[in-house]
C-alpha cells in the first residue's frame, strides 16, 4: 500500500439493516372491501389502481376533516351513480398513513381528486380547484371531470348511456349539490 500516494484501500461494514430496503408505509388492506369508495393503501396501489386494466378516480386526504368529509360524500354519490360501470373504480387513501409507490406518489398531494387511466397510469388526470373549494364541489362537476378524463372506451359508453338516461331534475340536483350544509349556502 502507498500511503503517500493516498492510494490504500479502507473498508466500511454494512449492516444488514442497511441493506434492507424501507418499506412503504401502509394501512393494513380491507379484507371485504365492497365500495362503492373503494379504500386504497400503499401495499394494494399497484394492484389495485396501476395494474387493473380499469379508470381509477382517487381521492388524497391527510385527515378526516370537513373538507375531507365533504369530498367523500360527492365520492360516495357519484361512486354510488356510476356502479355500473364495470371499468371504472373510485377510491380514497389517506396520504399520511400510505407512502404512494413511486413515481405515482410524486403527483399526488392531500385534498386532490386524480382520474388514473386506464391505458396509461402514468398520465393522470387532476380535478382543477379541489383544494382551494375546501370541499364543495358540485357532484356534476365531478361527473363532468371524470368523463371527460377517463379513457377506457367501455367506461366511456356506461357513462353516456347514464347521462341520457338522467332526467331534467337529476341534472338539476346534481349541479346544486355541493355537500354544504344549508346555512353553509
Amino acid at each position: 500500500c502507498n500511503e503517500v500516494l493516498g492510494a490504500c484501500p479502507y473498508t466500511a461494514t454494512i449492516t444488514p439493516e442497511q441493506t434492507e430496503k424501507k418499506k412503504p408505509k401502509s394501512e393494513a388492506p380491507s379484507k371485504d372491501d365492497k365500495g362503492p369508495v373503494f379504500r386504497v393503501v400503499a401495499a394494494t396501489w399497484l394492484s389495485q389502481v396501476v395494474q387493473e386494466e380499469r379508470d381509477w378516480v382517487t381521492f388524497h386526504y391527510e385527515e378526516v376533516n370537513e373538507v375531507s368529509k365533504r369530498l367523500m360524500t360527492i365520492m360516495n354519490l357519484m361512486a354510488t351513480r356510476l356502479q355500473p360501470c364495470s371499468t371504472l373504480r373510485m377510491g380514497s387513501i389517506n396520504v399520511v398513513r400510505n407512502d404512494i409507490p413511486a413515481p405515482f406518489g410524486e403527483f399526488t398531494k392531500a385534498n386532490t381528486i386524480a382520474l388514473w387511466k386506464a391505458s396509461n397510469k402514468y398520465e393522470p388526470a387532476f380535478m382543477k380547484d379541489v383544494e382551494e373549494s375546501q370541499g364543495y364541489i358540485a357532484a356534476f362537476s365531478l361527473l363532468n371531470f371524470i368523463f371527460s378524463a377517463a379513457n377506457h372506451p367501455d367506461t366511456k359508453q356506461c357513462m353516456s348511456e347514464i347521462q341520457s338516461s338522467m332526467s331534467e331534475e337529476e341534472v338539476t340536483w346534481l349541479r346544486d349539490f355541493n355537500s354544504a350544509p344549508k346555512d353553509e349556502l
